[in-house]
């Protein structure tokens, strides 16, 4: 289990999944071990932050366009959660 998974599994406002099978092993069986466990777990809740702004795409390029003059003036964070180099862009003029 991941360490912020670990760190929030007591907090009541968060809820724990952990799911686990047994599958067959297909080249693993030739020696022997017929199953294999496999197992996934996660963590969920609501915590409190200090963004409030967010562009949640994972892919999108950008993720977050702020162009033609245009500003952001937020008391708060900005979370772009797109694993693409060009995720934030800032910049352009005015039309």
């Amino acid at each position: 289990m991941r360490r912020e998974h670990r760190d929030r599994t007591c907090d009541p406002s968060f809820v724990e999944a952990i799911v686990t099978r047994s599958r067959p092993n297909l080249f693993m069986g030739m020696l022997g071990f017929q199953t294999g466990a496999v197992g996934a777990s996660a963590v969920a809740g609501v915590a409190d932050g200090t963004a409030c702004i967010y562009a949640l795409n994972l892919t999108a390029s950008p993720g977050l366009n702020v162009g033609g003059g245009g500003s952001i003036a937020a008391q708060c964070g900005v979370v772009v959660d797109s694993n693409v180099g060009t995720a934030l862009k800032c910049g352009g003029e005015r039309t």
